[in-house]
C-alpha cells in the first residue's frame, strides 16, 4: 500500500503506545507466590527476564521501518535500489504478532471489570470472533506479501490477474480467500512456487487448527448464555408450581416473585454480597479476616470508635479489628414491607442502610434514614430497647451489627477495651435521655 499522511499518523501513534508501553513496565509491579512485588530493581530484573528483549526488539524494529518506508521508500532513486530488500524486511513485521500475547494481559483485566457470567461470556465470544478476524487478515496479509519474494518472476498475484487491480480489490480478494480455507466457501487463488506452496499448505493447517478450537469455543460460549436463560426460565416455573400447589394468594406470591427476581438478577450480576466464593476457603485465616474488614471498612468506620482506633492501630488493635469484621456483621436483604425490629424489643444489634429505602417510626413522627450513621448504635455500649420500628419500604440491603459479637471482639485486647470502655462512658454522657 502506497504511504500516506493517515498511515504514517497510525503508525506514529502504534509505535507511541509502545514506547510508552516498554517505559512504564519498568515500573508496573508483579506477582510473585501471590505476593506484589514494587522493588524498582525487582521489576527491572523481572522485565529483563521475560518479555524486554521482544520488546525492545520490535521497537527498533519499527522505528527502522518507519525510517525505510518514510525516507528512503520516498527518494525515488532509492525506492528502485532498495525495491527488493524493501518486499524482504515488509515480511518480518509480521513479528509483531507476537504482541498479541501481551494483549491477553488487558482481556484478563476487562474481564475482573465484569461482575455478570452472562457479560463475561458474551466479552469472550466477540473477543473469539475478533481473534477469528484478526487471524483471517493476517493470513491474508502473508499471503499477498509472500508474492513480493518472486515479484519479478512467476507468483499467484500476476497469475490471477490481481496485479494491476486496486488495493482495496486485492485486499479484499486476499481475505475472502483466507476465509475460504475454513471449509465455509470456494475462492481460487492457486499458489504457483514452491514458497507459495509451503505458506499455503501451512495455512491450511492453521485453519483445520482454528476450526478445531476457536470456532468449537464460540459455539461453546454460546451455549453458556443459552444455558442461563433456560436456568432462570427452569427456576421461576418451579416456584410458580409450587406457589400455585400450596394455594399461596395471588398478592403474596407476587410480591415473593418480585423480591426473587430482584435477588436472581443481583446474583446474575454477582452484585449480591452474599455470593459465596468457593475459592476464598482456600485462604488463611488470618487472611481473609483481613479480607472481610476490607469488604466492610467504610461502614465500619462510621462508627466514630473504629475510626478513632484506625488513626494510629498497633497489631493486636488491627487484628482485633479484622476478627471484628468477620464475627459480628451480617448481610440482610429485606423485601419491600419488611419490619425489621419493632418498638419495645430488646435491642440485639445496629443496623446500616447499604442501599434501598428504609423509615424509623416513632412516637413524633416517621424519618427517613439515610447511610451516614448506624441505626442503634446505643446498644453497643449500654443494654438497650428499641425506640420505634424499623421498616424496609424498598428491597433494601443492610449490615447488621451484633452487639455481644462486637463487645467480645474489642474485649480480646487491652488497648480495643479501655478504648472502647472511654468511648462508651463519653457516648452515653452525651447521648439525649
Amino acid at each position: 500500500m502506497p504511504p500516506s499522511a493517515v498511515l504514517q499518523a497510525l503508525d506514529l501513534t502504534i509505535q507511541g503506545f509502545w514506547n510508552i508501553d516498554f517505559v512504564l513496565t519498568f515500573v508496573t509491579g508483579y506477582y510473585d507466590g501471590g505476593q506484589l512485588i514494587m522493588t524498582l530493581c525487582d521489576v527491572a530484573r523481572h522485565y529483563a527476564r521475560t518479555w524486554m528483549i521482544f520488546d525492545l526488539g520490535l521497537i527498533s524494529m519499527d522505528w527502522i521501518f518507519f525510517f525505510v518506508d518514510y525516507v528512503i521508500y520516498n527518494d525515488d532513486a532509492s525506492a528502485t535500489e532498495w525495491s527488493r530488500t524493501l518486499r524482504m524486511l515488509r515480511l518480518m513485521r509480521l513479528v509483531r504478532i507476537g504482541r498479541a500475547i501481551k494483549l491477553r494481559r488487558g482481556f484478563a483485566a476487562v474481564q475482573e471489570l465484569l461482575h455478570s457470567q452472562a457479560a463475561s461470556l458474551y466479552l469472550s465470544f466477540f473477543v473469539s470472533l475478533g481473534q477469528l478476524l484478526v487471524l483471517n487478515h493476517w493470513m491474508a496479509c502473508a499471503w499477498f506479501g509472500v508474492s513480493w519474494l518472486n515479484a519479478d518472476g512467476e507468483n499467484w498475484v500476476a497469475a490471477s490477474g490481481l496485479k494491476h487491480r486496486d488495493v482495496l480489490y486485492q485486499y479484499l480478494s486476499c481475505i475472502l480467500w483466507s476465509f475460504a480455507q475454513l471449509g465455509v466457501g470456494e475462492f481460487q487463488l492457486p499458489p504457483t512456487n514452491s514458497i507459495e506452496m509451503l505458506l499455503c499448505a501451512f495455512i491450511a493447517f492453521r485453519s483445520l487448527i482454528t476450526a478445531a478450537t476457536l470456532i468449537s469455543t464460540m459455539g461453546n460460549l454460546i451455549a453458556g448464555l443459552r444455558k442461563i436463560r433456560e436456568d432462570e426460565t427452569s427456576e421461576f416455573r418451579l416456584l410458580r408450581r409450587f406457589l400455585k400447589h400450596n394455594n399461596i394468594p395471588h398478592e403474596v406470591g407476587h410480591k415473593v416473585t418480585q423480591f426473587l427476581q430482584h435477588q436472581y438478577s443481583e446474583k446474575q450480576q454477582s452484585r449480591s454480597a452474599d455470593v459465596r466464593v468457593p475459592l476464598l476457603d482456600l485462604l488463611s485465616p488470618p487472611l481473609f479476616n483481613e479480607l472481610c474488614f476490607e469488604r466492610y471498612r467504610d461502614s465500619l468506620c462510621k462508627l466514630k470508635l473504629v475510626d478513632d482506633l484506625l488513626e494510629d492501630p498497633d497489631m493486636q488493635t488491627v487484628l482485633a479489628l479484622h476478627q471484628l469484621a468477620r464475627n459480628s456483621l451480617t448481610q440482610l436483604v429485606a423485601a419491600s414491607g419488611d419490619v425489621i425490629f419493632l418498638s419495645g424489643k430488646v435491642a440485639s444489634a445496629a443496623y446500616l442502610k447499604v442501599n434501598g429505602s428504609l423509615s424509623y417510626y416513632r412516637d413524633d413522627g416517621v424519618e427517613e434514614l439515610d447511610d451516614s450513621r448506624w441505626i442503634t448504635e446505643v446498644c453497643l455500649w449500654t443494654p438497650w430497647v428499641y425506640m420505634g420500628d424499623l421498616e424496609a419500604n424498598t428491597v433494601s440491603d443492610m449490615l447488621c451489627l451484633d452487639a455481644a459479637t462486637f463487645c467480645q471482639m474489642l474485649n480480646q485486647t487491652y488497648a480495643t477495651q479501655r478504648a472502647a470502655s472511654i468511648y462508651a462512658k463519653r457516648f452515653l454522657e452525651a447521648w439525649p435521655l
